[in-house]
């Protein structure tokens, strides 16, 4: 009776550490497939986070600083050649200026700057302005519409021609005295290459006379 009990306790004890050892060996096994599943990815994971670091790193290295971008610009716009929208004009002198006053008199009611021999002339606006006045009549009336007569009726504030005289005119003013010679009117406008705004003329306009080697542009080349 003895001998049966201790054999059934030797068969109890035996189960439990098969068991033991069997369970033991599922957590082993479960542990190693989760290293070999979560291995890869840790991998990848690593790997690009290294790729990254020394990406950034190479390009912090590599980029200029403020400091250095500015100077670098400055360098190519100095060894660059300039052009007219970058060139910075300085005023002529005040003897240069009362002589082109002498000779240029500015009758449109404001100043005007223009281009002098790569400075800026600034030419005051005479005390007279020159001024188109128009009149305005009734004519007839049409479809219950009424229809005025308009026109030019003076040209004011303007003098006869002098020797050696210019007059910086309205171009309206010039548009209706072509054959005079003596009128000039403001010419193309230069701009500031940062804000856009306009900061003088290039150069005056005359009218045409006929004299001037003009292109038209609606004849077609026939040779």
């Amino acid at each position: 009776m003895d001998s049966d009990t201790t054999n059934m306790d030797n068969e109890k004890m035996s189960e439990e550490s098969s068991e033991k050892k069997t369970s033991t060996k599922r957590a082993k096994t479960a542990k190693k497939a989760s290293k070999k599943v979560a291995s890869p990815e840790s991998d990848v994971a690593t790997d690009v986070a290294t790729k990254v670091a020394t990406k950034v790193k190479s390009s912090q290295e590599s980029s200029d600083s403020p400091a250095d971008v500015n100077a670098n610009q400055n360098k190519d716009r100095a060894e660059g050649p300039p052009s007219e929208a970058m060139m910075e004009f300085v005023e002529i002198d005040s003897i240069e200026l009362e002589r082109i006053k002498s000779k240029f008199i500015n009758l449109t009611g404001y100043p005007i700057r223009v281009q002098c021999n790569s400075k800026w002339a600034q030419i005051p606006a005479d005390k007279e302005v020159s001024r188109v006045l128009y009149a305005v009549a009734f004519k007839d009336k049409i479809e219950g519409m009424d229809i005025y007569s308009h026109g030019v009726n003076a040209i004011t504030g303007l003098p006869d021609p002098q020797e050696g005289k210019y007059y910086i005119v309205l171009p309206e003013v010039r548009f209706l005295l072509p054959k005079r010679r003596d009128l000039v009117t403001h010419g193309e406008l230069m701009y500031d290459e940062q804000t856009k705004r306009p900061v003088g003329f290039k150069n005056l306009f005359c009218s045409f006379d006929g004299e001037e080697n003009i292109i038209n542009f609606n004849n077609k080349n026939t040779d």
